[in-house]
């Protein structure tokens, strides 16, 4: 049996014990528009920038936690458990908003 769920901006598709992820938690870099950012901001490249440094870094340390999330929900939802119940929005909106206070 094929269930969709639609929670907090993403789509899990979950059939015959797997599941497949549309969307993402995690924040694109402004700068190539990637979560997996590609810039070098870092202290030895040419044109270093300490802000966008630690925008980079700290848009990396919440993309490791949404990475985290989202695996968590597959892997829930590949095992038959209903994501899309009112305790798990209000579980992700709490991880989300705790790593983004972490991260500004």
């Amino acid at each position: 049996m094929k269930i969709t769920y639609n929670i907090c901006g993403l789509v899990i598709v979950a059939e015959d014990g797997g599941a497949t992820l549309e969307g993402t938690l995690k924040e694109t870099c402004p700068c190539c528009k990637k979560v997996d950012c590609t810039c070098h901001f870092s202290p030895d490249a040419r044109s270093y920038n300490e802000s966008a440094h630690k925008e980079k870094l700290n848009r990396e340390l919440y993309n490791s936690i949404m990475d985290g999330l989202e695996s968590l929900l597959i892997a829930l939802a590949a095992e038959g458990v209903n994501i899309a119940r009112k305790e798990f929005k209000t579980a992700i909106t709490t991880v989300r908003d705790a790593a983004a206070n972490e991260h500004s």
